[in-house]
């Protein structure tokens, strides 16, 4: 009986099991008739989908029978649809054959500008739009900082292997923080100064589906740091890249990276991914405790050698990430991530910086919707082994060494809905709380901050030519004062493929921990006119004044100023206002014959309260030293003063600073001047052929200075003229090839203790790959092909030929 029963059991789900139907198939390029991989087909109107595996297949399963409509999207294909009728238990195969489509500004979409998405040729602000297939390209130059080098309108310096300066629009300096930077909406800055440290993110350049680059201020939707605009990666989701895949870079010294990550399903509605990586290479830059070391005349001493070890940059990470898909229009998300990083050297104000072992883990839960979006983060940045600040040598101290411990907690929600087909609004608020201790080694005393922002946004399309664009924002915190950023644009489609905006909008750097609260020790004062090796300045200079005033008197004194020439430290301002920018800005693009694609932005920007870098005599609660000899000798204080200013240079005499009740060398910052800049970005690209492009691009960048005589000078550390020219060549899942030639002018830099001038460079740059098969791919990239020698920042290192070569596999 129980066999029966077994036998029964059997073949019922038997018959169940025959009678599901399914599709397969197989995506091919109609041109090449080769496979497609990483193709996003849709089932039944996105109920399922699946994305092609390196042989271009597909499958659908346990479909019952009915009628379904299967359809295919992809940003290089013309759209495919079709419908399908399946019987019980019938297994159907297609061959769907994709046709190239002509590129068209109109089919680029993008988010980030008005947090929804809407065709670029309807952005109300200038933005770059990278896709997967150029994120792939641009992956074989390690870095996702490098992947933006030649785009319009974007500054990319490089400082060695792994640091680089990314801004827009002005005012560059070391560790930049101008531009905030989002990885799936997460702010992954630094907390303790708010800058990116470019070898620390948790996954590599081709985990990206899409990177926006918004130009111009963005803080009425962002809030603080949206200064000159924002960088939004988005990385994918499980269900785009299911399977499996395995990469390795190596190159000239010593770079090696490995990358591996798999995605799959654990239910339909289940799906994971999970990243792994490591990469390394020689730090490029050099040791400078010597003078035989410095690279070009300007750079300051170092008292701190780099070794051999000091220089072997890696970075350990990954991230593991589950998604819950609630419906076809809502989704849950949990990810982690962890990074550590290590052997870093960063130019800063106050003198190189040497970050010698960091990690970063970070959490992060999300719920998505067409309508809402729920998100929370959290983000730790702890220093495993002490970072040292490279001043001079003071007495036996080698550097001032710095720690680190910071917490990061965001809560963000978004509501997005329309009213009508007119009207569109998103509203937001967000919640972030940062905790910041660095164990008294640069902030005193541990610093707790928390923001809040809310914002709302109207988008109202007065008919198919004409829209308005009005964002408002509002940020408080217990750390300055609260702030609106607003934002209004008029964008106008004379015809399609064109677009003329106008837009007005504002936006607020506020200072970081470092600006406000630093206290750390400072390069000594040495003295002027000696030949031969530094000699620290005011050594036994009571016992000369005495002498001078004896010879004067014929009296004997005992002077006593308490005058060191290493009492020195950089100290922060607590009375610092946010730094604040209107930007007026009036754009094109469009597309001629659809070969021709041109886009042309003019702005203007009106910056107020400009926070410098640490100087010397510019915070004004901190007076500046003159000498006191004391009641019956003031008619010679002048005189001492002159004996001591004679040993001092320019800068040090203005750094001499009556501190906590002594005599100390001292440089900080404050609020100065007003700052106009203005400029043009034009980019051009024709496409020759259907493979052959050609691409080119200016900026150029002016600026006006109004501040009082007493304010230190300003300058944008930005060179006035910059272009790029490039050619491409495509040959669908064959190869291709792109060359570009970037130029910048000499500029001048100030930043801090680094001023001086960046000669003007021209560097030729190749990027080029190959399919050895279809889910096989090798590449090559060289950085700075003709080895001009050059640098790019002021207190930089030189930069020379830097060749990588990447082979990535796919199953």
């Amino acid at each position: 009986m129980k066999l029966l029963y077994v036998l029964l059991i059997y073949l019922t789900f038997s018959a169940s099991a025959f009678s599901q139907s399914s599709i397969s198939g197989k995506v091919i390029d109609n041109s090449t008739n080769l496979s497609l991989t990483n193709i996003k087909v849709l089932l039944d109107n996105g109920n399922y989908s699946v994305t092609t595996e390196a042989n271009g297949d597909f499958s659908f399963s346990n479909l019952k029978e009915g009628n379904y409509l299967i359809t295919v999207q992809s940003t290089l294909y013309e759209d495919y649809s079709k419908e399908i009728s399946l019987s019980k238990g019938e297994k159907k195969f297609i061959y769907i054959s994709l046709r190239q489509k002509p590129f068209k500004l109109n089919d680029i979409l993008v988010y980030g500008v008005s947090k929804n998405f809407e065709k670029i040729t309807e952005s109300p602000s200038a933005v770059n739009v990278l896709y997967s297939e150029k994120i792939k390209i641009q992956s074989r130059g390690n870095q996702i900082a490098g992947a933006l080098q030649g785009l319009t309108g974007i500054d990319v310096l490089k400082n060695g292997a792994t640091d680089y300066i990314v801004n827009t629009r002005g005012f560059n300096s070391g560790l930049n923080r101008r531009i905030l930077v989002l990885q799936d909406g997460r702010d992954v800055s630094m907390p303790l100064l708010g800058a990116i440290e470019w070898n620390s993110f948790s996954m590599p350049v081709d985990e990206y589906s899409r990177i926006e680059f918004i130009r111009g201020p963005s803080a009425s939707l962002y809030g603080a740091n949206a200064f000159n605009g924002v960088l939004s990666m988005t990385s994918y989701s499980p269900k785009e890249i299911i399977g499996t895949k395995v990469s390795l870079i190596g190159g000239e010294y010593n770079t090696f990276r490995a990358d591996v990550r798999h995605a799959g399903l654990i239910t339909n509605k289940l799906s994971y991914k999970v990243t792994l990586g490591r990469s390394q290479s020689r730090n490029l830059s050099n040791r400078r405790d010597s003078v035989k070391f410095l690279e070009y005349p300007g750079l300051p001493l170092e008292s701190r050698p780099l070794t051999e070890d000091d220089r072997h940059t890696y970075s350990n990470y990954g991230t593991l990430r589950f998604d819950y898909d609630l419906n076809e229009n809502s989704k849950l998300r949990l990810e982690g991530g962890y990074s550590n990083n290590a052997n870093e050297v960063f130019v800063f104000g106050l003198g190189r910086t040497f970050v010698k072992n960091t990690e970063r883990p970070y959490v992060l839960a999300s719920y998505n919707s067409s309508t809402l979006n729920i998100q929370a983060s959290y983000m730790k940045r702890h220093t495993l082994d002490t970072m040292w600040l490279l001043v001079p040598r003071q007495g036996s101290r080698l550097g001032a060494p710095l720690l680190d411990n910071s917490d990061d907690i965001l809560l963000d929600a978004q509501y997005n809905f329309a009213m009508q087909k007119q009207m569109q609004f998103v509203f937001g608020i967000s919640q972030q709380f940062q905790n910041i201790n660095t164990y008294g080694t640069s902030i005193p005393n541990e610093v707790k901050a928390n923001y809040t922002g809310m914002y709302g946004q109207l988008t109202y399309n007065f008919n198919d030519k004409l829209k308005f664009v009005g964002t408002l924002r509002f940020d408080r915190t217990n750390i300055h004062e609260s702030q609106f950023s607003p934002r209004g644009a008029i964008v106008f489609s004379p015809k399609e493929n064109h677009q003329i905006r106008f837009s007005v909008s504002k936006s607020f750097q506020r200072p970081n921990y470092s600006e406000l609260y630093r206290l750390t020790p400072d390069a000594p004062a040495f003295k002027q006119g000696v030949q031969g090796p530094p000699q620290i300045a005011l050594l036994g200079i009571d016992k000369i004044i005495s002498d001078t005033l004896k010879a004067l008197t014929g009296q004997t004194y005992n002077i006593k100023t308490n005058l060191d020439g290493t009492r020195s430290f950089a100290v922060g301002n607590e009375n610092l206002s946010v730094e604040k920018n209107i930007g007026i800005e009036l754009g094109y693009n469009g597309t001629l014959f659809d070969k021709l694609f041109i886009t042309t932005d003019l702005y203007y920007n009106f910056l107020n309260d400009f926070i410098t870098t640490f100087l010397p005599g510019v915070n004004k609660s901190i007076p500046q030293w003159k000498a006191d000899l004391g009641q019956g000798l003031e008619q010679y204080n002048n005189l001492a003063t002159s004996i001591v200013y004679s040993q001092l240079s320019p800068r040090d005499r203005a750094r001499l600073s009556v501190f906590k009740g002594l005599p100390s060398f001292i440089v900080s910052n404050a609020n100065v001047g007003k700052v106009e800049q203005y400029g043009l970005e034009f980019g051009i690209n024709y496409l020759l052929t259907s493979k052959l492009m050609l691409g080119g691009n200016y900026s150029y960048y002016g600026f006006n200075v109004n501040k009082s005589a007493s304010d230190p000078d300003l300058l944008p550390n930005t060179s006035p003229h910059k272009f790029t020219i490039s050619a491409s060549y495509i040959e669908p899942q064959k190869f291709d090839v792109n060359i570009s030639l970037i130029h910048s002018q000499e500029f001048d830099w100030l930043a801090g203790t680094y001023i001086g001038v960046v000669p003007t460079y021209n560097i030729v740059n190749l990027n080029a790959g190959y399919y050895i098969a279809k889910n096989l791919q090798i590449g090559l990239n060289v950085f700075n092909l003709f080895n001009e020698e050059h640098y790019e920042i002021f207190g930089g290192t030189y930069m020379p030929r830097y060749t990588t070569a990447r082979i990535s596999y796919n199953f």
